[in-house]
């Protein structure tokens, strides 16, 4: 018996003819799509036209809103860094502002006493501080479990968190 030489094909040689015969089933796919769509009447296509500019508008919408969310993240998370830090001011040095005598706190003050770090601020254009309250009335048994109102307002480049000149 004589053996046949069968050429064995190459495992790079099969992906790429694979590939090719994708693309031309992917582009047959498009021109029949397109070939179906200029048979509709005219004025479907028009009403097929709008409907597809007004998804593309919504798409383009969402993915400018996630955008902005990512941008608004970074600030957002310094000012959980800011008021962590003033709040374990506030503690360490047994302060307990009331309601009607709010503690302002500003953050160079936070920096110069070792509670942030100019690394925990990340935007080295920001200034800020942070407006500190007891909730209710602390007695001085309350003083260990007293809970707080704290909010931190910043003011950088290009962000400032609302409410920020109220209390400037």
């Amino acid at each position: 018996m004589e053996k046949k030489n069968v050429k064995k094909r190459s495992f790079g040689s099969k992906v790429k003819r694979s590939l090719k015969r994708l693309i031309r089933k992917i582009v047959l796919f498009f021109k029949n799509l397109y070939k179906k769509f200029m048979d509709l009447p005219k004025k479907v296509r028009m009403i097929l036209g709008v409907w597809t500019i007004v998804v593309v508008l919504i798409v383009v919408v969402i993915i400018a809103g996630s955008v902005n969310n990512n941008f608004l993240n970074k600030y957002k998370s310094i000012e959980k860094v800011v008021n962590e830090a003033a709040l374990q001011y506030v503690k360490d040095n047994k302060i307990y502002p009331m309601e009607s005598n709010k503690l302002k706190l500003d953050i160079n003050a936070l920096v110069d006493n070792g509670y942030l770090t100019k690394k925990d601020i990340n935007d080295n254009t920001c200034e800020g501080f942070s407006v500190i309250y007891a909730k209710g009335d602390v007695t001085i048994e309350d003083e260990l479990n007293a809970e707080f109102n704290i909010n931190t307002y910043i003011n950088c480049d290009k962000y400032t968190t609302e409410g920020y000149n109220d209390y400037k």
